[in-house]
């Protein structure tokens, strides 16, 4: 993994082409006074929008099916109507 300091001398992950790049870097090196000197990378609006496009549904359409069979029955059951 390849880390470059920024002018505040934190530590930034990032690729091997990036300027100031340095791989000889461990945890124990970017300890101070209790702090950890390591910040994640920062995060595009074009990173995030990746991220949606991958994402997938967490419900199928049969699990919204059933539930609302479910729910219908119990609202009948209970006259609501």
């Amino acid at each position: 993994m390849f880390f470059f300091k920024n002018p505040e001398g934190m530590w930034i992950p990032c690729g091997p082409k990036q300027k100031g790049a340095s791989t000889n870097h461990n945890a124990g090196a970017c300890l101070q006074k209790d702090r950890l000197l390591i910040l994640p990378p920062p995060i595009t609006r074009t990173d995030f929008d990746k991220v949606l496009a991958r994402q997938r549904p967490t419900v199928s359409k049969s699990d919204l099916d059933v539930n609302l069979t479910l729910q219908t029955n119990i609202y009948l059951k209970a006259d609501f109507v």
